[in-house]
């Protein structure tokens, strides 16, 4: 997944397209495993990465898992504005897809994540940079409450 998204940085900076990196995580994912135990874990990841090809599914868009819990997805072309809207519309589509976060449990899986935007306003950047900036967003949604998507400019 990273080697395929920064190509799609390098494409996006050289066309002078806008860049975004989503970086999510599975709240309380732990939890899920322990009480529901590994194999219904494993289903939830399953249900998740496949939520997560079905929305990121046009030529301009990655979505993938990095490890554990986490999946991260960039996409190209979508300027702020875009990106408040995609976030409503993924945190939407979340909820109607209903994933069980444990075995008798009616309780949705939610997820958390940061979303940084570089523009070509902006000075070339690097993808670790961009992940790192969007994985502070990603905290800073988790510690106020979880089941929310920050998004933020890329800082140069």
């Amino acid at each position: 997944i990273l080697q395929r998204c920064e190509h799609l940085l390098r494409r996006a900076q050289r066309d002078k397209r806008p860049f975004a990196v989503w970086y999510l995580d599975l709240d309380q994912f732990k939890r899920i495993n322990d009480e529901a135990g590994h194999t219904h874990g494993d289903r939830v990841l399953r249900q998740f990465a496949q939520q997560l090809r079905c929305f990121f599914n046009r030529t301009h868009e990655i979505a993938g898992r990095l490890g554990g819990e986490e999946f991260l997805a960039c996409t190209v072309g979508a300027d702020m504005n875009t990106l408040h809207g995609m976030t409503a519309r993924f945190h939407q589509q979340l909820r109607q897809k209903a994933i069980p976060s444990g075995r008798n449990d009616a309780s949705p899986l939610t997820i958390s994540g940061g979303v940084v935007c570089w523009i070509p306003d902006q000075p070339p950047c690097e993808l670790d940079a961009l992940i790192r900036q969007a994985d502070l967003l990603l905290y800073e949604a988790k510690q106020a409450g979880r089941d929310q998507l920050k998004v933020s400019l890329a800082i140069s």
